[in-house]
């Protein structure tokens, strides 16, 4: 079963998505089980969101793009009883690999877009 309702704001450094039929709590194990299968590492913070991180952030400044370094934020929140709304948001921009960097983020945005686009 499909739980993605739409797409309600997409910009270049953040996504949101509306889902319905599942509960705020079983897509937040959704995400969580994605990225942390992606070797992310997690970090919850006291606003609700949670920030996902994959690689050094050190060794991205020092090799730039042959060191991978993603960091997103990802808040996961009911907006009505049958409604759960999903934003992510790029926290890196790949600056520190360059133009190579840039890409390896925009690419990494992109392929998690779509992964939620198809819950």
């Amino acid at each position: 079963m499909s739980y993605f309702s739409e797409t309600a704001s997409s910009a270049s450094g953040r996504h949101v998505n509306l889902y319905t039929g599942i509960s705020a709590e079983e897509l937040s194990k959704i995400v969580d089980a994605y990225f942390v299968g992606n070797r992310y590492k997690k970090d919850t913070s006291g606003s609700g969101s949670v920030t996902y991180t994959y690689g050094s952030r050190f060794m991205r400044i020092m090799f730039g793009a042959f060191c991978k370094y993603f960091k997103f934020i990802v808040a996961v929140r009911p907006i009505n009883e049958n409604t759960v709304e999903l934003s992510i948001s790029k926290d890196s921009t790949g600056f520190s690999g360059g133009a190579i960097g840039l890409n390896q983020v925009k690419n990494e945005f992109n392929k998690i877009k779509t992964y939620f686009g198809n819950i």
